[in-house]
């Protein structure tokens, strides 16, 4: 094993146990996969082959667990694997019945935590590689435990957005490495909560007056143990419905601003949206200080996810997508796209010029598009880049553009649920 510090292992055990809860029996967690502990899963899948594979260090381990594999359990465990890569793991009847089989094997917290660290321990050097042992060695443990806990749980998508990682961190620009692996939640079959709360542990990983939320808690436990009222809690994370809240979600506790402690909504001004408020994070703050014009890709960028995870309907969410509006009609205008000669569209350009760096910026947008009679239709769609031209006619009053989910027309950035 390597040599991870104490307070390494500590904080990567506590941000997975508090995603994936600690189970003493095996079970199918929502792909499909047998699961055990805090995570554990004994039949893993090989991207590059594309088939589910039986780990080889499952016996040892169990047996480096303290839990002892006996032959036939090991032979159901295999069969899984062949039932796996016939029928796939989700809702699949065969595995369902050997998790059933396999009930004898249990952990206690204890084991769970050793089969995490026999992972983690593999797993951490990827991270280590993809970003650099320089860069890993810079770290806090509680950074270092953020990336070791990626690759626990995705080794391909800690491999993937390494380089781009490792830029940042060498930098220290943490802010900036919590969006790249807030991104990482955004592909196919993602948990972007969990990748959500990593980026946040990796922008400021000082748990003081926060805590996590695991499975099977209530604000209302919550708020009991930490001397504080449900009311205050919502209060707090602007949270406008309780019952969404997701394990792994990260609430503030207490207000960051000594300020906002002597009463709720000291401290601020509760009549305007825009106002400092003790649970934004700070970089976000920082960012609405300054004027529009000043702003970057990743300002407006960070704006925007704050405006779509607040809720359209919300006061902060709507001003905060005014903002996001401001920026484009700052630097595109809110006219509609010009045409040439022949009527074809020209791409958008600046109507002056910008900081260095500033662009469209990947933000949700609702977007207009034509159907093969003509008809336009309105969608939700992401964009990943700033408009470019399209040959065809303009609909008063829209932009062209196009985005990954194809070509659109679109007004400045509106603040829908993604």
């Amino acid at each position: 094993m390597q040599h991870v510090s104490k307070a390494e292992l500590d904080a990567a055990w506590k941000y997975s146990a508090s995603f994936e809860n600690v189970k003493h029996n095996l079970y199918l967690d929502s792909k499909g996969v047998p699961t055990i502990g805090a995570g554990y899963t004994p039949i893993i899948r090989n991207n590059a082959t594309k088939r589910w594979e039986l780990r080889t260090s499952v016996a040892a381990d169990m047996k480096a667990a303290g839990v002892a594999l006996t032959k036939p359990q090991a032979n159901t465990l295999k069969q899984m694997e062949t039932d796996m890569n016939a029928g796939g793991a989700k809702n699949n009847p065969k595995v369902t019945q050997g998790v059933a089989n396999l009930q004898s094997i249990t952990v206690d917290k204890g084991q769970a935590r050793n089969l995490f660290e026999q992972v983690y321990d593999r797993n951490r050097g990827i991270a280590i590689n993809s970003v650099g042992q320089q860069t890993f060695d810079s770290l806090s443990p509680e950074r270092k435990a953020v990336l070791g806990g990626i690759a626990y749980q995705s080794p391909a998508a800690i491999s993937k957005a390494g380089p781009e990682l490792a830029k940042y961190l060498a930098a220290q620009d943490y802010a900036a490495a919590g969006k790249i692996i807030e991104k990482l939640g955004l592909g196919p079959g993602a948990d972007a909560s969990r990748y959500e709360t990593m980026g946040t542990l990796m922008e400021n990983p000082d748990m003081t007056d926060r805590v996590f939320v695991k499975q099977g808690d209530t604000l209302s436990a919550i708020a009991k143990i930490h001397g504080t009222t449900v009311q205050e809690i919502l209060r707090l994370n602007n949270i406008p419905d309780p019952d969404r809240i997701r394990a792994g979600t990260i609430l503030n506790l207490a207000p960051k601003n000594p300020g906002d402690q002597t009463a709720p909504g000291a401290g601020q001004n509760r009549d305007n949206p825009l106002s400092p408020r003790p649970e934004a994070p700070p970089a976000l703050e920082r960012i609405l200080e300054s004027p529009v014009s000043e702003w970057g890709e990743d300002d407006v960028t960070r704006v925007h996810a704050e405006a779509t995870r607040r809720g359209a309907a919300s006061p902060r969410g709507k001003a905060l997508s005014g903002k996001v509006n401001e920026w484009y009609g700052h630097f595109y205008g809110n006219d509609p796209a010009p045409m040439d000669a022949t009527g074809r569209l020209r791409e958008p350009r600046p109507v002056r010029p910008r900081p260095a760096g500033v662009g469209m910026g990947p933000v949700y947008v609702r977007a207009h598009s034509r159907s093969q009679d003509g008809t336009a239709v309105q969608v939700d769609a992401y964009s990943r880049s700033r408009p470019r031209s399209r040959k065809a006619p303009a609909t008063p009053g829209f932009h062209a553009g196009r985005s990954g989910f194809g070509t659109f027309f679109f007004t400045p950035p509106t603040c829908v649920r993604g």
